[in-house]
This record gives structure tokens, C-alpha cells and sequence, in this order.
């Protein structure tokens, strides 16, 4: 093997120590697009540890791995249970994906959790608060779709966040803290 060759393997070899590594940030550092293909792509159990641990962006990660459809493929309640871990720490991306699993929440068969106009809108505001390009546009438009006593409650719900309704209801009505398996 040539020189040339020899650099090209060492370099491609260094690229996969760093990526399997803890420092995946700085290995992409200014590839933007391409840390967050890794993102996408890491195995479910990468994922699956750090957001055990609490990491927020994990949780949405994770989350994000259940959602969102109909099952067999999909598990909507284990990805709202996620979303919903990452949602109190301005996680953007959770807060979008909880704001419309709320408004679509009547699309997905043996999904439990009841649409909620104004929760839907509070999440996309929290998203669009946090950095969220497209929530706002989803905001904007919910917000002609509401009656003034739902907006009156999105105002009340908005000023109690992080301490407001995120989850399927349980049997007494207050939000399931457990993903269902």
C-alpha cells in the first residue's frame, strides 16, 4: 500500500475511534448536517442509555424512534413518554413532537391520548420559544382554529409550564408518568 493509501486508512480508522467515542461532538464539529444524520442513525440503544440517564436531547431521540404512526411499527405512547421527559428541560423537537401528537392525537389508531387544542398550542409556543423553525408556522395556525375559551385556557396552561398536562391520561385523569408496553 502507498503512502496515500496508508494516510486515507489511518485517517478513516481515527473517524471511527472518534465516532465510537464520547467525542462525537467534536469530531463533527461545524458538520452540522452531518452530526445530525449520526443522530438519526445511532442505534436505538445508544439512545436508550443516555436517556435513561436524563440527557434530554437522548429522550427525544429515543422518543423519536417510537413515533409516530399507527402500530405495528410505531409505538406513540413509549415516544410521548419520552417527549414528555425532555419537555421541562425546552428540548425543541420534543416540545414540536408533543404539540402535534395533541393535535393529531385522533389520527392514530389505539392511540389514548385525547386531542387537546390548547395543549397543542402551548407545546408549539414552548417550541418556537426554545428555536423550532417550523412551530411557529403550526402555532400561527392553530391559533385561528381556537375559541376564545381555548385560548384563554392555552394562555392559563402556557403560564404554568413546565407544570402542565403531558401524557395519556390515567384512570383518574392526571397524566401517566409510565410508558405502556
Amino acid at each position: 500500500m502507498n503512502h496515500a493509501g496508508k494516510a486515507a486508512t489511518f485517517l478513516a480508522a481515527l473517524m471511527a475511534v472518534l465516532l465510537l467515542s464520547s467525542c462525537i461532538d467534536l469530531a463533527f464539529e461545524g458538520w452540522d448536517l452531518t452530526k445530525e444524520a449520526f443522530r438519526r442513525a445511532a442505534p436505538m440503544g445508544f439512545w436508550r442509555e443516555k436517556a435513561e440517564a436524563g440527557d434530554p436531547e437522548a429522550e427525544y431521540y429515543y422518543g423519536r424512534s417510537f413515533c409516530c404512526g399507527n402500530r405495528p411499527l410505531y409505538d406513540n405512547h413509549k415516544a410521548l413518554f419520552w417527549f414528555c421527559k425532555a419537555a421541562p428541560f425546552r428540548q425543541r423537537d420534543a416540545l414540536f413532537q408533543i404539540g402535534s401528537l395533541y393535535e393529531n392525537a385522533n389520527l392514530y389508531e389505539g392511540f389514548l391520548l385525547p386531542r387537546d387544542m390548547s395543549l397543542a398550542y402551548v407545546y408549539y409556543a414552548k417550541a418556537e420559544e426554545a428555536g423550532h423553525e417550523e412551530a411557529g408556522n403550526r402555532r400561527s395556525k392553530l391559533a385561528h382554529k381556537l375559541s376564545k375559551e381555548e385560548m384563554a385556557r392555552a394562555q392559563q396552561l402556557s403560564d404554568k409550564f413546565p407544570n402542565i398536562p403531558c401524557g395519556i391520561p390515567s384512570v383518574t385523569g392526571e397524566p401517566n408518568t409510565e410508558p405502556r408496553l
